[in-house]
């Protein structure tokens, strides 16, 4: 779990991408970003799927996005993270997804800023 997080505050969706075929870091192509909930057994996207900002001052594979909770979030509701890319060494080529999820808590709770470390593709 990503942590809990309050209305309003900024969430640092970093993510750093580690090839399970060479076990380097990596830059993928086409790095997004998604954010969803469910109504019920619906899924409602909250931030369709988005470009992540590459990180210049780190080495490669470093990824974030930076988003601000909408007041319109709700309180104890999971909300779903969605980061996608392609491992350009992966024998065969797909955009692999690893998800993460957040929860909306009362501004009293305390905060967490983690990270992930999504693998991509093995062959």
């Amino acid at each position: 779990m990503l942590g809990e997080f309050n209305k309003g505050s900024t969430l640092d969706l970093s993510v750093i991408f580690i090839s399970r075929v060479s076990g380097d870091l990596f830059d993928p192509i086409s790095p997004t970003v998604e954010i969803s909930h469910y109504n019920g057994i619906t899924e409602v996207i909250d931030l369709a799927e988005t470009p992540v900002i590459k990180v210049t001052s780190r080495p490669l594979g470093y990824f974030t996005y930076q988003f601000i909770i909408p007041n319109t979030f709700t309180m104890g509701i999971l909300y779903f993270v969605r980061w996608r890319g392609e491992d350009p060494l992966c024998c065969t080529p797909q955009r692999d997804v690893v998800e993460d999820h957040f929860i909306i808590a009362e501004p009293s709770a305390g905060n967490c800023a983690c990270g992930l470390v999504p693998r991509f593709c093995g062959c």
